[in-house]
């Protein structure tokens, strides 16, 4: 996913023990707020040399995340010379997942300064766990006006009525496709409202010659196919799935016939015909790509490809927005100067125009024409920017996409699409009886979640 890592998760009670066991190692709070004295109330001399300070982020996302970001923390660095910036990976090891090892990293004592808030969790999470502080003051005080974000990303990071978080590392899952196989067997290229049925029609076209539909990805558009058919993913509180809808259930039983008869991934139908596994598409094994904005990678294998939102379904839905936040950490000794480089990164004109140039963000602010055209001029490609600027607008219409502040959304959502991906297109799966027995059981178990994260907030 946004590279995620989806697994299933323990039982409610042992994660509240992990969270209590978390909270009790990390410190309390923000005290010290966002003066410019640390809340000590003395001045200080403006032309004495700051101290030494390093600052380390923490993020649980992709191993090359550091030398994406290297370019804005050079630039941050200089401006700022006596800050030293170390990004440093936490990788979940085997059986672990972002809260696990999360979990283990405050617990060992490291320093950390400052965390990247994976899309697939929420920031409710890690304020239930007592791995970061609230930024209201922060904000205030420094003048950070959310309302230059799309509104559908300003309350990324809010949680029970508190802002732990930026929004930040702003991207959208879509059909990245290869122009030349798609001339090459006459399809015709995607337009912005291509539907399912024309998706589908492109990638029997691609598995008749032998060339695999989708890289391994496609399983990722499980999370917005239910949404497509008229189904609502959260109900409006964002605290239940709603994916038990009769809606929900039918775009779900078109995307199995898609795989299991039609072959768009990897299976039955694609051994049959004898094709090789692994499909890639810069290598021209594989026509089609449903993933997170990948032109960075596609681009450096001098790729010749095009962009297309997500399909129009029969319901609404069809943006899929994803979005980290920046949080502050509770354990950091130094917070002031932390919120300093959160900002630069996340809000300050000048750290998002070096992440647009790396292409690890889309503009995150609609009315920064200078932001907007940097992008457009990185990418060098009309068809490609307009397409994506086409679905971050269908997204901001819908509100949907990795957005949920609320804790356990790991555990519970990304938990029954990992266990639809595991079972969907088995062959004797009743789609209909065990879709919403599902989402009862991960619904119930949220619910325990929510109930243990709102005792942890009020200790």
């Amino acid at each position: 996913m946004i590279k995620g890592q989806i697994r299933r998760k323990t039982a409610a009670v042992l994660l509240a023990a992990a969270m209590a066991l978390t909270a009790a190692a990390c410190s309390s709070g923000s005290e010290g707020g966002a003066s410019g004295d640390g809340g000590t109330g003395t001045k200080t001399d403006p032309n004495k040399p700051k101290d030494p300070v390093t600052l380390v982020i923490k993020h649980t996302t992709y191993e090359t995340f550091d030398q994406d970001l290297a370019p804005a923390i050079k630039k941050y660095q200089e401006k700022n010379p006596h800050v030293t910036v170390k990004v440093e990976m936490v990788k979940p090891k085997q059986g672990e997942n972002i809260i696990t090892a999360n979990t283990a990293l405050f617990a060992s004592g490291e320093q950390v300064d400052i965390l990247r808030v994976s899309p697939n969790v929420g920031a409710g999470e890690y304020a239930a766990r007592g791995w970061v502080v609230p930024l209201d003051e922060y904000v205030k005080k420094s003048g950070v006006d959310i309302t230059r974000y799309y509104p559908a990303l300003q309350n990324r990071g809010v949680y029970a009525g508190k802002r732990y978080a930026l929004p930040w590392i702003h991207s959208q899952f879509m059909i990245f496709y290869n122009k030349d196989l798609f001339q090459k067997y006459g399809i015709p290229e995607p337009k912005l409202n291509w539907t399912y049925e024309d998706m589908r029609s492109a990638g029997r076209k691609l598995v008749e010659n032998n060339v695999h539909a989708f890289e391994s990805s496609l399983p990722n558009m499980l999370h917005i196919v239910g949404g497509a058919w008229g189904g609502s993913t959260f109900n409006p509180a964002g605290s239940q799935m709603t994916l038990d809808s009769q809606g929900a259930l039918k775009g779900y039983e078109f995307f199995r016939d898609m795989i299991v008869k039609d072959g768009l991934i990897p299976g039955k139908v694609t051994q049959a015909k004898g094709m090789p596994g692994g499909p890639n598409m810069t290598k021209g094994t594989a026509g089609m790509s449903f993933t997170w904005l990948k032109m960075k990678q596609f681009d450096e294998a001098g790729l010749n490809y095009g962009v297309v939102p997500s399909p129009v379904g029969p319901g609404k839905q069809q943006g899929y927005g994803a979005l980290d936040g920046i949080a502050l950490s509770s354990t950091s000794k130094n917070k002031e100067e932390a919120w300093n480089l959160i900002k630069f990164l996340a809000y300050d004109n000048e750290g998002q125009l070096e992440q647009i140039k790396q292409k690890i963000t889309i503009p995150a602010f609609p009315n920064e024409k200078e932001q907007i055209a940097a992008w457009e001029r990185t990418i060098g490609k009309k068809d490609v920017t307009d397409a994506i600027l086409y679905q971050v607008e269908k997204t901001n219409e819908e509100g949907v996409g990795m957005m949920n502040n609320m804790p356990g959304t790991e555990v519970a959502y990304e938990g029954f699409i990992t266990w639809l991906g595991q079972n969907l297109f088995a062959d004797n799966f009743d789609l209909y009886a065990q879709v919403p027995a599902k989402v009862k059981e991960f619904n119930a178990q949220w619910t325990e979640l929510q109930k243990e994260a709102e005792k942890q907030m009020k200790k």
